[in-house]
């Protein structure tokens, strides 16, 4: 069903025959102009909803740097935490050119790394920083997390 709100940020809206159409202005390129992509040249930033917490979850971003370290994703405590609170974080960082994900859900720090190297130390993927979009995937079921970069 089209209504006026269909579109979140248009230029303009048009019902033709019996399906929606959007034209979006600049910045916001999904089928309903959403903001689909977030650019930053080093000190920006940009506000989420929390990911899901205890629940099985697939988190899935897209992203494209020639930076070999940086911070890419911070979800945890905004504020200095009193002892014995709750100290749930998950950080997705770039570390040599490669995604780093820590996590802690309440039994202490886990670290996951995609670094290039098949078991035998043989590079096999090329770092994320070469300035091409790449996928980075973040899968928890229960306590198990899986980092891949398919």
């Amino acid at each position: 069903m089209c209504y006026l709100t269909y579109c979140h940020v248009v230029l303009l809206f048009a019902i033709i025959a019996v399906y929606c159409r959007c034209a979006c202005r600049d910045g916001f390129d999904g089928p309903r102009c959403q903001q689909t992509k977030h650019s930053f040249t080093g000190d920006g930033w940009a506000w989420f909803e929390p990911l899901t917490k205890c629940e099985d979850s697939h988190t899935s971003l897209e992203l494209m740097t020639t930076k070999d370290s940086g911070l890419v994703l911070y979800q945890g405590p905004i504020t200095e935490l009193s002892e014995g609170m709750a100290e749930d974080f998950v950080i997705l960082e770039m570390k040599n050119g490669y995604p780093l994900l820590r996590m802690n859900l309440g039994t202490g720090e886990t670290k996951l790394t995609v670094d290039g190297r098949d078991r035998h130390g043989v590079i096999k993927q090329n770092k994320l920083s070469d300035g091409h979009w790449h996928r980075v995937d973040i899968f928890t079921t229960g306590k198990v997390c899986v980092l891949s970069t398919p």
